[in-house]
């Protein structure tokens, strides 16, 4: 069974986009999800916003890598290849599964819908980027995606990436939409740290599990 989300608006896709604009900074992005309202508020009065983990959004989910910067200075633009490798946000779409959909997700059309749903969002995508890069050494290729399409914004890659969810235990296969920032040469990221902490991501509490 294909299933998705609430539908991804313009605003939600163009806020989205916007990401690839900031500098890569721990204050920037902060910024950015209070004004997007992609926040929470901690008991001290400061935002708080669960990198590292599945963040809920308006009816959606956002997978957060490590948060952006380095080190204890929230204004600090990180260059290093190795932490950059570990920033990302993506936006889930659309889902398929042999299980059931959470409550008020659509279901129906199983991998043909879900094929239809990566073709509305490439040319949806086309339209606000331009072409794709071509691929190739210094284009980045996303290691656990079995399909992809990239493009260049800005000091970021912004990737429409199909391939497992990594919130669901390997049962559900997702298509999303994800911003990380180029590496220093232009090249794809190296692999960073998010491997080693997704079998402890999905040891929590699965935000796509029914009921």
């Amino acid at each position: 069974m294909a299933v998705r989300p609430p539908s991804v608006d313009d605003a939600l896709l163009d806020r989205l986009l916007a990401l690839a604009d900031l500098p890569w900074s721990y204050r920037a992005f902060e910024n950015a999800f209070v004004r997007n309202g992609w926040h929470h508020v901690g008991d001290d009065g400061r935002p708080v916003i669960g990198w590292l983990d599945a963040w809920p959004v308006g009816g959606h989910w956002l997978e957060l890598g490590e948060y952006p910067g380095c080190g204890d200075d929230a204004d600090a633009v990180c260059d290093h290849p190795q932490c950059r490798a570990d920033c990302s946000v993506v936006l889930p779409f659309a889902h398929v599964t042999d299980g059931e959909a959470p409550e008020g997700w659509d279901g129906d059309g199983g991998a043909r819908e879900y094929d239809a749903a990566w073709d509305r969002m490439t040319e949806r995508l086309s339209a606000r980027l331009g072409s794709p890069e071509p691929p190739g050494p210094r284009t980045h290729e996303p290691e656990s995606a079995s399909r992809s399409v990239v493009w260049s914004r800005g000091d970021a890659w912004i990737v429409l990436l199909d391939g497992d969810d990594p919130f669901s235990y390997g049962s559900w296969q997702r298509a999303g939409i994800e911003v990380r920032p180029r590496s220093d040469d232009g090249a794809a990221s190296p692999p960073g740290r998010i491997a080693e902490v997704l079998d402890l991501i999905t040891e929590r509490q699965n935000p796509f599990k029914a009921g």
